[in-house]
């Protein structure tokens, strides 16, 4: 059986094609785009126009690569810049009409227990007991921590692109702008339980934890055997802060091609993972470039948990 899940984002849409076999999900194709769906929603709570139409081509696409595939299902979620915008069922019934395609909009608690499912997929971890999965979109960050076989899921109003457009108006930051970043995500951090999350096996998912572990990796193109089940170090988060609040969008580009679609906004994002790691006094993360397209899978194909 062949099934695919389609994950649009506040910056990207991801596409997975995967086959079960035995039990399991084995991928046979991933894709990714980025009409940055977000864009100023969180001035506007509105998806402009151009944003739908973008979406809208994208999934046009998606389709026609799943037709290739002999897929039985798909699933289409989304999630940040969906829950806050105002027009939310007229954009739903829009790519409805024109793409035959049903979106759930996932809560952020939701979003975070699938995102957790899938990126534990394929990572052999000794330790079970106790660990938090923690996802910076470009909307919304969410973490989920299990504790005794429990999960604890929230989401937070903390992304990538909602921090550029709130904060940094020059494209090399300005240090009270820096600052002033610090500040709300520290303040938005206050509303996880600390002392549940801190001791816990840490690893993340999505485009800003895995841009930087590929950018240490020194990759050109994006390779998930190079990034999946790595390692990033503390140490290795404040090397590329301090490296990509000076450069120039177009210097981040020619980084790698990794940067692509977020040169403009992987500052943002790795000022957010630098302040999460420091806040629950992560000196280590695990990398996960599985996240909730899997875990969509993974839950209503095959009914896993955690």
């Amino acid at each position: 059986m062949r099934v695919a899940s389609i994950d649009i984002g506040t910056n990207t849409c991801l596409l997975l094609i995967a086959e079960i076999q035995n039990n399991s999900l084995v991928s046979l194709f991933n894709a990714i785009r980025f009409p940055r769906s977000g864009e100023n929603v969180d001035k506007t709570n509105l998806i402009s126009k151009i944003s739908q139409e973008k979406l809208k081509n994208v999934l046009i696409e998606y389709k026609s690569i799943i037709s290739n595939f002999c897929v039985e299902k798909i699933f289409v979620v989304a999630t940040s810049s969906f829950r806050d915008t105002k027009i939310k069922i007229e954009i739903l019934n829009f790519i409805k009409t024109e793409t035959d395609l049903e979106i759930e909009v996932l809560s952020g608690d939701n979003e975070a227990k699938l995102t957790f499912i899938g990126a534990l997929h394929n990572l052999n971890l000794e330790n079970k007991n106790k660990i938090s999965v923690f996802d910076i979109g470009g909307g919304s960050t969410e973490i989920t921590t299990l504790v005794e076989k429990n999960l604890i899921a929230k989401s937070i109003d903390v992304g990538a692109v909602r921090l550029k457009e709130k904060f940094f108006e020059n494209e090399i930051p300005k240090n009270f702008e820096i600052e002033n970043a610090r500040k709300f995500i520290q303040n938005e951090l206050q509303k996880f339980d600390k002392n549940s999350i801190s001791n816990s096996i840490a690893i993340g998912v999505a485009g800003t934890v895995t841009t930087v572990a590929g950018l240490k990796q020194k990759i050109l193109f994006f390779d998930e055997r190079e990034i999946h089940n790595t390692n990033l170090n503390f140490s290795d988060v404040t090397f590329f802060f301090e490296k990509l609040k000076i450069m120039h969008h177009k210097e981040i580009l020619n980084l790698s091609t990794i940067t692509k679609g977020r040169e403009d906004i992987i500052f943002s994002g790795v000022l957010i993972l630098y302040e999460v790691m420091k806040f629950f006094n992560w000196e280590k993360i695990i990398v996960s470039t599985c996240g909730l397209r899997y875990g969509v899978l993974l839950k209503n194909i095959l009914g896993k948990n955690f």
